[in-house]
């Protein structure tokens, strides 16, 4: 009980961050998800193959080894992505586990019951 309601307490602070308006938009067509790059005025945050977002539109996961590319304007990311987002690669994560506090699930691609999510620092994208 207490693990679900500080869940909850994390998921209704990071809400500003995880709401779409429109800025971010994924790219890449099942089966083989194959854009070349983001549109020009946008910036690719990064690739997942199925999984979880809370940018609409992912649609269809794509076939192995292939990735749908995230795209967000320009102006909606707010600093270094490079230095200030990353993506957790660890086996014994499990499928919900959080992001560290102070940053935002941008997107978790699944895989064999693992979450890989691309966590930012609070403020980082305004998706």
């Amino acid at each position: 009980m207490i693990r679900l309601l500080s869940r909850l307490l994390l998921a209704s602070i990071m809400l500003p961050i995880a709401q779409s308006d429109g800025n971010c938009e994924w790219y890449g067509t099942w089966p083989t998800c194959l854009p070349d790059e983001c549109p020009s005025g946008t910036v690719e945050v990064g690739r997942m193959r199925d999984g979880r977002s809370p940018v609409k539109g992912f649609g269809y996961g794509c076939w192995a080894p292939f990735k749908k590319r995230l795209c967000c304007k320009k102006e909606a990311v707010k600093a270094d992505i490079s230095k200030h987002c990353h993506q957790l690669i660890d086996v014994n994560r499990r499928a919900d586990d959080p992001c560290p506090i102070g940053q935002s699930e941008i997107f978790a691609d699944l895989g064999h019951h693992v979450a890989h999510p691309l966590c930012c620092d609070w403020g980082t994208i305004v998706i």
